[in-house]
């Protein structure tokens, strides 16, 4: 769907590497550029012979090339590649790519049709535009932290990247909008994305609700369980293990009701609305707990509440999200093999096209593991130019990573 597209990667970890992999899926030619000391994911866990796990599930599929900007050669390279692509993905600090000239007004001059998308943790304008961050960054300025704890304790951080990859799925949202309108004008535009306006989305009703009760309503869960529905929370079954029940409106109280044998809770008063369920919130949940003891498994107790229509699910380990047959089934969860890793688990694509298959992806690349194929391809240089860049320092290439123990 994207054939012809020439992305330029210049971004690490996990945001920008996320939407240029989706853009690689689609059909698009990505470029990953990296500085000689490569995407700092490439040190992350989990390691075998030096070859990261981390860094190979979002940087499949890609071109790797390594150009040193601190050199003016390195400068002349990466203008090579920003005169002849389609987009550049900056997921660098503020500043750092403008320390060396490239800005989206500087890249416009040059490539008009060029859509630059910039990734930060707050945004590049205003007074915290200069602010770096990871995602836990994002969680703290939009509240996200905040409300995930129940104030017994500190805010909980996020374990997992939430915000990393709400923007990278903006990111690859912006871009294909941005592609669109060149389309129809012929000139490309700057997409700011930032983890604080992708983790703000993920409030379904913590502002307004603050806003419109001026501010008596500062919701954070209540033991575990939602400020603002009852039940709706993770409860325990007699082996140990979790699983999750919600009642979001009235009339699947009723049927929750009906499930634990208490059908006339349905229209008792004290649980008939959403208020009147918070407001005897104990009484709910110690009615549920002492239902859910009569069975031995968390998946009977699942199964018994589907089959009455109330929402429930098991709170799956990643082990069981691995194996889960459903998972694999839709490519939720794929399996991956590199040859230095093995084969090994990475979550699927986010979406699915009716009519346009995913572009197989290759390996991840090395270090500067294209730097000939890309510049002379796309960059139009001679085989005696690129060697005389490598002779000056401009481009680099790590020697491949090779099987041996796990970090």
């Amino acid at each position: 769907m994207l054939e012809g597209i020439v992305v330029l990667e210049l971004s690490q970890v996990f945001a920008g590497p996320l939407a240029a992999r989706l853009l690689a899926e689609m059909g698009a030619t990505v470029i990953k550029v990296e500085r000689p000391t490569g995407d700092v994911s490439r040190q992350q866990l989990w390691r075998t012979g030096g070859r990261s796990g981390y860094f190979v599930q979002q940087n499949r599929g890609k071109y790797g090339v390594s150009v040193d900007l601190r050199t003016p050669e390195g400068v002349e390279l990466l203008w090579r590649l920003v005169e002849r692509a389609d987009v550049l993905l900056d997921g660098f600090a503020p500043g750092v790519l403008a320390k060396y000239g490239f800005t989206y007004d500087t890249m416009a001059a040059r490539n008009e049709r060029i859509v630059v998308c910039e990734l930060s943790a707050l945004g590049r304008t205003g007074e915290l535009g200069t602010v770096r961050g990871y995602d836990q960054v994002g969680a703290c300025y939009s509240g996200v932290a905040y409300t995930s704890s129940d104030g017994a304790g500190p805010s909980i951080m996020p374990s997992v990247a939430l915000g990393d990859s709400a923007m990278g799925l903006c990111a690859y949202a912006g871009i294909l909008s941005a592609l669109y309108a060149v389309r129809d004008t012929g000139r490309g535009q700057l997409v700011d994305v930032s983890l604080v306006d992708a983790y703000i989305q993920s409030h379904s009703s913590n502002l307004e609700a603050y806003s419109i009760s001026g501010g008596r309503i500062n919701a954070r869960p209540v033991g575990g369980q939602n400020a603002y529905i009852c039940p709706a929370g993770v409860f325990e079954t007699p082996d140990g293990r979790e699983l999750y029940i919600v009642a979001m409106s009235n009339h699947e109280w009723v049927r929750l009701a009906g499930c634990i044998g208490r059908p006339e809770l349905g229209t008792d008063p004290r649980y008939d609305t959403t208020e009147h369920r918070i407001a005897h919130r104990q009484d709910v949940l110690d009615l549920l707990d002492a239902w859910l003891v009569g069975f031995p498994t968390r998946d009977d107790a699942v199964a018994a509440l589907r089959r009455a229509g109330v929402v429930a699910a098991p709170v799956l380990d990643i082990g069981e999200v691995i194996d889960n047959p459903h998972l694999r089934a839709r490519g939720t969860v794929e399996m991956v093999h590199d040859d230095v890793l093995g084969e090994f688990a990475v979550p699927g694509p986010p979406f699915r096209l009716s009519g346009s298959a995913r572009s197989p992806l290759g390996p991840a690349p090395e270090i500067g593991e294209h730097n000939h194929e890309v510049f002379a391809r796309v960059g139009g240089l001679s085989d005696e130019e690129i060697d005389a860049y490598v002779a000056s320092g401009a481009l680099f290439a790590a020697p491949p990573a090779a099987e041996g123990a796990s970090a």
